[in-house]
């Protein structure tokens, strides 16, 4: 969409920017009843492979216990690039189901514990390298007056990376005319 707006004040931003390509993301997010061993607490990410989801995180990992407590578990399964390309080709429950049997068989603890599972097909899900892609780190620089680029992709990409440009956008977009006063980025400028 932004190299759709820039093709006319911007075109070689907006070639830059047509060129990166996407993979897809496939996500589950698993609840779970609490109650009984959690062998994956303190552990962020486990690698799975050979499974249907490549990744499982511990949503939970960065929540103090006092808040956690009672609440059950949330772990997140996650599948990137051509493996979730092609099982998004597969119906919702026939990939909840690859998924759960993958689950169980890493963390049997798991197993009748599933309170709720949300599946989340992102076909564009995140940009990746490649040779001869276009260099991005330098698009801010070549932006005309009063224009800013935002986004996961300029970056590592997850939200941290989204917030991090959105706020950097603001700052640039938001600078005082000269004599004016500095004033603060309002709250949920950079969201």
């Amino acid at each position: 969409a932004a190299a759709d707006l820039l093709t006319a004040i911007a075109p070689d931003v907006a070639a830059d920017l047509r060129a990166i390509r996407y993979g897809a993301f496939l996500s589950a997010a698993v609840h779970l009843h609490p109650g009984g061993p959690n062998p994956w607490r303190g552990t962020y990410a486990v690698a799975t492979p050979g499974r249907a989801f490549s990744v499982l995180f511990d949503q939970a990992t960065t929540v103090p216990a006092a808040v956690r407590d009672g609440q059950g578990e949330s772990l997140m399964l996650f599948r990137g690039a051509r493996g979730a390309a092609r099982l998004m080709q597969e119906t919702d429950s026939t990939i909840e189901s690859r998924f759960l049997c993958d689950l169980h068989a890493v963390f049997p603890e798991t197993r009748g514990r599933v309170r709720e599972i949300v599946l989340q097909r992102w076909p564009f899900g995140a940009p990746f390298g490649y040779p001869g892609r276009p260099r991005i780190d330098d698009l801010a620089a070549r932006l005309p007056e009063g224009v800013a680029l935002a986004g996961d992709w300029m970056d590592f990409p997850n939200m941290d990376a989204a917030t991090r440009s959105g706020e950097a956008a603001a700052r640039h977009l938001l600078v005082p005319a000269p004599g004016a006063v500095d004033r603060p980025i309002p709250a949920g400028a950079g969201s």
